[in-house]
């Protein structure tokens, strides 16, 4: 061998090896193709548990807008402060509210509780907030503008 050949082969071996194998093998690739499509899984978890939360933060957030809404409303007059059920809303009729009064912890506070639900198309409820909120029985002003105007 000359020596330029013997130097090759100190410097480089694998150049003058001819190897056997030239490419990549069927269980290579299928390996490979089974840990991407383990990873396409994984990630195809992770966006859907991702839209379920922004979709339950987006109704509890209307939730709780609707709930301040109404209790808006009813201490305002706009609505009656009377005690209602599972009251559809007028623009979408799956949002529900209900308004609970009881005696306060004074004689003149009531206790408003304002709830409000959205019920999905099967009936079943999956967000929903509560309101609680202490205002002055309005009945007192009227019987004090009554007694002041009989003599």
């Amino acid at each position: 061998m000359t020596r330029s050949r013997l130097n090759q082969r100190r410097i480089c071996p694998f150049l003058t090896r001819r190897s056997a194998r030239r490419g990549i093998t069927l269980f290579e690739v299928l390996l490979a193709l089974g840990i991407f499509l383990g990873a396409i899984a994984a990630i195809g978890q992770v966006i859907n548990v991702g839209t379920l939360a922004a979709t339950e933060g987006q109704l509890r957030s209307e939730a709780i807008l609707r709930c301040e809404a109404k209790l808006a409303e009813v201490i305002a007059g706009v609505e009656p402060m009377v005690a209602v059920q599972e009251q559809p809303f007028v623009d979408d009729g799956r949002w529900l509210w209900s308004l609970s009064i009881i005696d306060g912890p004074h004689p003149d506070l009531l206790q408003l509780d304002v709830s409000v639900t959205h019920q999905q198309l099967s009936r079943t409820e999956n967000a929903g907030f509560t309101l609680t909120r202490l205002v002055r029985n309005p009945q007192l002003f009227i019987d004090a503008a009554a007694t002041e105007v009989s003599p």
